[in-house]
């Protein structure tokens, strides 16, 4: 029996990996707000069980009562808000586990700085703000352009480039102290980062008893600032080997350092001109469809392998793909391009029809409102595509952004 703690978005995948590898996968779930199993979870678990995923006590008492009526296996967080929870309950129960202080450093990206400095690594230059008092201060540690954003955020929420004393002044009094995300605050005190200068690329990859393995590397499209939106990923990201090889190399590094020792990462790096420098490194399955597009390439199930990993397995990156291998997988996400209400779209199953089309999915109904493309809430849609070659997976996803046209808001009554 494997139970899987709160699996949400790309750890929804971990449900149904569980069930094909022959495992009892039992979830637990808060059942309210944003922690509610999508239907696709709900298909695949063996069993739902209502227990508050944050709190680490609670899921320790639910897993130690089922673990009296079969054996069990493993503990698995399916979010990263759940990451140090499920450190601490795995750990009561004898399970293989991150250590607190590994799950403290993949969630909190103060607590990495300083491991990763400690060890030598190459880190933003960074400084700690608690309030308007702390700004002076920072920005002199820091220097201009910036970045700023919460200590333990996810998605990009609330992170924001700032180009001046004076537009960090501003941006700490109009940022929210707080924002609800998944039920979980994030907010203050804020990050002030030196802005990495240099193209961005995220290291998907495992730990098999100790030891770091990169499966892939992703090469990432942001869009216009001042925010980080995630617009599309393409795997194999298009690097020289001697580029990629210093990335791999220093991920790997990153790993060790953090303390990672078990299942699987997914670090955000940029190569600036004094080599890769992390953004941040987080102790779960990538999202924004990356997970699917290193199955399509390289033949590996990132959820599997998690698993696999977390039970103590060997050889826990094993290749038994559903799909039929490609070169290149790449996906773009869409906008409207305005705030607005969702008014639908046409050129849906054009695109489908499409050569190279494995997905395309719209997120919004029509007469929803759209929220601003601040972060990934913003986002309306993407589209999936496979290639044997870049040029040729380029022109494909062009050809399907192209074709999907956003009809006009929905006029409310």
């Amino acid at each position: 029996m494997i139970i899987l703690v709160e699996p949400l978005s790309s750890g929804v995948a971990l449900v149904e990996a569980a069930r094909q590898m022959g495992q009892e996968a039992v979830v637990f779930t808060a059942a309210q707000g944003e922690r509610l199993l999508p239907a696709a979870g709900r298909t695949w678990a063996s069993s739902v069980i209502v227990v508050d995923t944050y709190d680490a006590d609670a899921v320790f008492q639910a897993a130690q009562s089922l673990s009296q009526q079969a054996t069990l296996e493993a503990m698995v967080p399916g979010f990263e808000y759940c990451v140090d929870v499920v450190a601490k309950a795995a750990s009561q129960l004898g399970l293989p586990h991150l250590s607190a202080s590994a799950a403290t450093a993949a969630r909190n990206k103060l607590a990495c700085r300083q491991r990763l400095k400690a060890s030598g690594l190459e880190v933003p230059r960074y400084a700690l703000m608690h309030s308007q008092s702390d700004v002076e201060q920072a920005a002199a540690e820091v220097g201009f352009p910036a970045v700023i954003k919460p200590v333990d955020g996810a998605g990009s929420i609330l992170v924001r480039k700032v180009e001046s004393l004076d537009g960090l002044r501003s941006m700490v009094d109009n940022l929210p102290i707080s924002v609800l995300d998944v039920s979980h605050f994030v907010g203050a005190p804020f990050l002030l980062e030196e802005f990495l200068d240099g193209r961005e690329f995220s290291i998907e990859g495992y730990v098999d008893h100790g030891q770091p393995h990169v499966a892939a590397v992703t090469e990432k499209h942001l869009g216009t600032g001042p925010f980080f939106v995630e617009m599309g990923h393409v795997v194999e990201a298009a690097l020289r080997e001697d580029e990629r090889r210093a990335l791999v190399t220093y991920i790997e590094q990153v790993v060790v350092a953090v303390g990672l020792g078990l299942g699987v990462f997914h670090a955000e790096a940029r190569m600036t001109e004094r080599g890769p420098v992390l953004i941040e490194i987080n102790c779960r399955l990538g999202g924004g469809r990356i997970p699917r597009l290193v199955e399509l390439t390289q033949g590996l199930s990132l959820a599997a392998t998690m698993i696999r990993s977390y039970c103590g397995w060997e050889n826990p990156a094993r290749i038994e793909s559903r799909f039929d291998r490609r070169g290149v997988a790449g996906v773009r996400f869409l906008s409207l391009g305005s705030v607005g209400r969702f008014g639908g779209a046409i050129g849906v199953d054009e695109v489908r029809a499409m050569t190279g089309c494995e997905e395309v999915e719209l997120y919004f109904q029509a007469g929803d409102k759209v929220p601003p493309l601040t972060d990934f809430r913003g986002r309306v849609g993407h589209v999936l595509f496979t290639a044997d070659d870049r040029p040729t997976l380029d022109l494909r996803m062009k050809q399907a952004e192209n074709c999907i046209q956003f009809l006009p808001e929905v006029a409310q009554a």
